[in-house]
């Protein structure tokens, strides 16, 4: 599996998972914080797809502490 340096590419795949090709991203270096946002994401996530985005996030090697997902709002 690849690993994700870049945020914006992490969110990118992160949106390919939800059929989305929308999405924002936010970084809060105070906190160490990257908050990724994206239309299609909820709170209750299907088992196979929430097993996608927790390996996705396991590999994942950023400069973040925490990587916060969030609803995308037009």
């Amino acid at each position: 599996m690849e690993t994700f340096q870049d945020p914006e590419e992490l969110a990118k795949e992160l949106a390919v998972c939800f059929g989305d090709t929308r999405y924002r991203v936010t970084t809060d270096s105070h906190q160490s914080r990257l908050y990724i946002e994206l239309p299609s994401f909820s709170d209750e996530i299907k088992p196979a797809l929430s097993k996608k985005i927790e390996e996705i996030l396991d590999e994942a090697d950023t400069e973040y502490d925490e990587i916060i997902l969030l609803k995308l709002h037009s």
